[in-house]
């Protein structure tokens, strides 16, 4: 069964086309089964379509949230982080805040369909010169330094230690169900994400959810529905979190 297909019926058939390419899927054909759809929303920009019929946007632009989130405080951003390489990139709803709060974001998503849809939202947003999607596999990417060194690497893995979803959002949720692929070893995303970034890694975990790779973090910022697990860089003098 093809996983993710264009629904042609709401798209003029020259974007249709173009949009097909850009995301490597297939257009769906009457009677074809797949898990999840790529429809147009009402101002024509790509929404994927889960099995139930909603539907969940890409969106990078997004007005900065009143006072200090917990996301900006975990990152350090207004305490000398600039920088952030998101290194489980996703649906973006992260990388929105960091990149309304000022930051300059790297977003490194390795399922072609979804780092697709990131760079249209990028460029909707008009982010450009502050934001870039990368196609490509995390680790690889942190390990072969060709990336600059960031500030901060931020990770909000798919999968928790226990085969559970990380956060149980009905978005990641159906984005997890979307991405069946290899699982990323947590022991081998957290050392290459520790030794890229130059002052910080934060994790994003579910309050309840053990450390990733069992590695307990030295500090710990803790909201309602949300834990970041903060870790010094292997390099250097670790900054104070």
């Amino acid at each position: 069964m093809v996983r993710v297909a264009l629904l042609a019926d709401e798209f003029r058939p020259d974007v249709r086309d173009d949009l097909a390419r850009r995301l490597g899927i297939p257009v769906a054909i009457e009677g074809s089964a797949y898990a999840a759809a790529i429809g147009a929303g009402r101002d024509g920009a790509p929404e994927i379509v889960v099995g139930d019929g909603s539907r969940i946007r890409v969106e990078l632009a997004t007005r900065r949230r009143s006072g200090d989130s917990p996301l900006l405080r975990a990152t350090g951003v207004g305490r000398g982080v600039h920088t952030i390489f998101d290194a489980t990139a996703g649906l973006g709803r992260d990388a929105a805040e960091l990149l309304a709060a000022g930051c300059a974001v790297v977003l490194c998503e390795r399922e072609p369909w979804l780092a697709g849809l990131l760079e249209l939202a990028l460029q909707r947003a008009g982010l450009e010169g502050r934001c870039r999607v990368i196609r490509a596999d995390a680790i690889e990417v942190m390990r072969s330094r060709e990336e600059p060194r960031p500030d901060a690497v931020f990770l909000d893995p798919m999968y928790a230690p226990s085969g559970k979803r990380a956060l149980p959002k009905a978005p990641a949720q159906a984005l997890r169900e979307l991405c069946e692929r290899t699982p990323t070893s947590e022991s081998d995303l957290l050392d290459a994400a520790r030794r890229f970034a130059v002052r910080r890694v934060v994790v994003k975990r579910h309050p309840s959810a053990e450390p990733l790779a069992g590695e307990r973090p030295p500090n710990v910022l803790r909201s309602k529905s949300v834990r970041f697990d903060i870790y010094p860089p292997l390099h250097g003098d670790a900054e104070p979190a």
